[in-house]
């Protein structure tokens, strides 16, 4: 074989090498950005577990509170309502760090959100008592009233 031919041979290897390095990088791209959703896609699925183990505090609010409007809760009702407002802390920090986007959590959980934090009786005896514990809580009801 002459030198021309095996020139052409080595750039023909090369330019192969090349598509492969490019074909293998993007698979692995898709690959992170496949994972990416199935992670998020997961959290989303626990969050929304999780958030539905505070069952007994909204059928409170929507059940036997709306028939006498101001009732301090019974400490069992306070350890599960500061369980959920803890859920709803964390949720704002999801959003801080930028692990769940806002539309998302919108259409999840406003509802559940605006449920317990505008409740009289929660307001009275949980969230007005002290406002220092509830910072994370309270920054979340603005960041969603200012969106």
């Amino acid at each position: 074989m002459t030198a021309e031919l095996w020139s052409i041979l080595g750039t023909i290897s090369q330019i192969a090498a090349s598509f492969v390095t490019v074909a293998g990088i993007l698979f692995i791209a898709r690959q992170v950005s496949d994972t990416r959703r199935f992670t998020k896609s997961q959290l989303l699925d626990d969050l929304e577990k999780e958030s539905k183990e505070y069952r007994n505090v909204y059928m409170l609010i929507t059940g036997s509170w709306r028939l006498a409007p101001v009732v301090s809760p019974q400490e069992e009702q306070l350890h599960d309502i500061f369980d959920c407002l803890g859920f709803f802390e964390r949720i704002k920090i999801l959003l801080d760090n930028q692990v769940i986007d806002w539309p998302t959590v919108d259409r999840l959980f406003a509802y559940r959100f605006f449920l317990l934090v505008n409740d009289p009786n929660i307001q009275k005896f949980v969230l007005y008592l002290d406002r220092h514990d509830f910072t994370t809580v309270f920054a979340l009801h603005k960041q969603w009233k200012e969106s």
